[in-house]
């Protein structure tokens, strides 16, 4: 497993990033931890080319009476240098389906 021996932790700005290799030449990803240990933003980098891909506002977004205590992030947006790609942002409420 190439990634898992070259995985490397480290400290950007404070937080705590995960860098690892991907299975494409000259492909790495890293991943910046934030509050509470959430994924705050990944970097994949192939070759010159990087996508950035951030995430916000976690939260259990269930109804009150239906919390699950699973975080998840209402917004995603992802870029390429300055161009956004995708920015969604989802719905503060998840009904059941019965």
């Amino acid at each position: 497993n190439r990634a898992g021996a070259s995985a490397r932790v480290g400290v950007a700005n404070g937080k705590t990033t995960l860098t690892f290799p991907l299975s494409m030449p000259a492909a790495t990803m890293t991943v910046t931890l934030g509050k509470d240990s959430f994924i705050e933003q990944i970097d994949t980098r192939v070759g010159a080319v990087t996508l950035t891909t951030t995430y916000g506002e976690f939260g259990d977004w269930n109804g009150s009476d239906y919390l699950s205590d699973v975080m998840f992030p209402k917004r995603i947006v992802q870029k390429r240098g300055t161009e956004t790609l995708m920015d969604l942002t989802g719905s503060p409420h998840v009904s059941p389906r019965p």
